[in-house]
């Protein structure tokens, strides 16, 4: 489920839920309406917003739950899928800059080689080390080049399963090693707004806990604060994703280059003995 298909059916909970219905039965009878596909797509099992929806319809009190209920209600859209579309055009283009590396790499190795290979036998002339060395450890850079493509699929796709908001439990990121500290801190501080209304106990110790407890305390519009404060939370999120895929693209790049430099040195340089030579 999407977050705005989730504030969408809050929104309508909130405004038609009856005095003595179950909020259950509430959002039951407004998500199998038609209508309900027009803000996105059904719940999904392991995100952030099913979790939250089993939540208020599961919760005991319903005092509290009203209060999550009008909190969600008012609280904007959180969608972040076009974030989730750069991230995979990230991935194309690196991947689209490997293929041609290796295509290049294989047609030097299958048919130009083969070429230079004959022709300085036929002169008699000892074939340059940077062919033999690029000759001898293609296999190394390509499989560098493959392993590191991959390293960063593995956490474009873990940065694009963010960015869909799912629940994360024991506060642990699924392939969080792989990511930069500033990402897991950002989504579990975003998580921790987000199920603030709804959570059996709150950390003391916790910032975002307290300052929240303050503002339902104090009369304030709790929904709005939430929104402000997932806003800042996403945009650390993005801006923390963004620098890991920089970090990648980079890397790739650089070791792409570093390849294509050692080609373009192995290729050239039987042409200009072969030019000295006739």
């Amino acid at each position: 489920m999407s977050w705005d298909s989730f504030a969408y059916l809050c929104r309508r909970a909130a405004h038609e839920l009856g005095d003595a219905e179950p909020l259950s039965a509430c959002f039951q009878r407004l998500s199998q309406a038609p209508s309900a596909r027009l803000y996105g797509a059904p719940p999904v099992a392991d995100s952030l917003t099913a979790d939250l929806l089993a939540r208020l319809v599961a919760e005991p009190d319903r005092d509290k739950a009203l209060i999550a209920l009008r909190a969600y209600a008012g609280m904007g859209q959180l969608s972040l899928v076009d974030r989730a579309m750069q991230f995979k055009r990230v991935l194309i283009y690196l991947g689209f800059v490997a293929v041609i590396f290796f295509f290049m790499s294989a047609i030097y190795q299958i048919k130009v080689l083969p070429t230079f290979i004959e022709t300085f036998k036929a002169f008699d002339v000892p074939l340059p080390a940077s062919v033999f060395f690029l000759h001898e450890y293609w296999h190394v850079f390509s499989l560098s080049v493959l392993l590191l493509l991959l390293l960063a699929l593995v956490i474009g796709l873990s940065l694009r399963r963010l960015m869909r908001l799912p629940m994360v439990a024991d506060r642990k990121l699924p392939l969080g090693f792989l990511l930069l500290p500033g990402i897991k801190r950002a989504y579990l501080s975003l998580q921790d707004i987000l199920t603030f209304p709804l959570r059996p106990s709150l950390d003391s110790s916790s910032v975002i806990d307290t300052h929240l407890a303050d503002i339902q305390r104090s009369g304030l519009d709790l929904g709005r604060e939430m929104q402000i404060m997932s806003g800042i939370a996403l945009q650390e999120l993005v801006q923390q994703c963004e620098r890991q895929m920089r970090v990648i693209s980079v890397a790739v790049a650089l070791l792409v280059v570093a390849n294509v430099l050692f080609f373009i040195n192995s290729a050239y340089s039987p042409i200009f003995m072969l030019g000295e030579v006739v």
